[in-house]
């Protein structure tokens, strides 16, 4: 709608979804932002580009990759996912509660900038994924094809 973002919002989420979101919307989450308003931001792969500028001109990298992990499962050893796994967490209150590991479903990669700069925004990571994961940027082989390439000859096939 028209309405501005209410000033008493704790936390904005803003996510990827069926449909691209309009230039309008962006504007009104950088006013919010610039009130010093906190947002959440969920990027999927290969859904909406501008939504994926916006947060990258906040001074994020924002990689065009999927994350895949690694896991072991009992009596079916090695399979590769989609379904990346969080084993630390970052310094803030939102996350300080949680001791056990987290999967993040269908996540592209997210760091702060390699100088360190923030630019007038406050960056904070909440999560990282395992040492057993990377982040993949043959995105369409991974979802059209259900596979991923680990060096030139091992072609993994991705679990369902």
């Amino acid at each position: 709608g028209d309405a501005d973002i209410p000033d008493d919002t704790a936390v904005l989420v803003v996510a990827t979804g069926e449909r691209d979101h309009f230039p309008a919307e962006l504007d009104k989450v950088r006013d919010y932002l610039r009130k010093g308003g906190s947002v959440l931001f969920l990027l999927e792969p290969r859904q909406d580009g501008p939504l994926v500028e916006f947060v990258r001109g906040l001074g994020v990298r924002v990689g065009d990759d999927v994350i895949l992990d690694q896991q072991v499962r009992l009596f079916q050893g090695p399979s590769i996912g989609t379904d990346a796994v969080v084993a630390k967490y970052g310094d803030h209150p939102s996350v300080k509660a949680l001791t056990e590991r987290s999967l993040l479903s269908v996540a592209r990669s997210v760091s702060p900038p390699v100088d360190g700069s923030t630019g007038l925004f406050r960056l904070q990571p909440l999560a990282y994924t395992s040492v057993t994961s990377w982040a993949e940027t043959d995105v369409d082989r991974v979802f059209d094809q259900g596979e991923a390439a680990l060096g030139d000859d091992d072609i993994l096939q991705l679990r369902h």
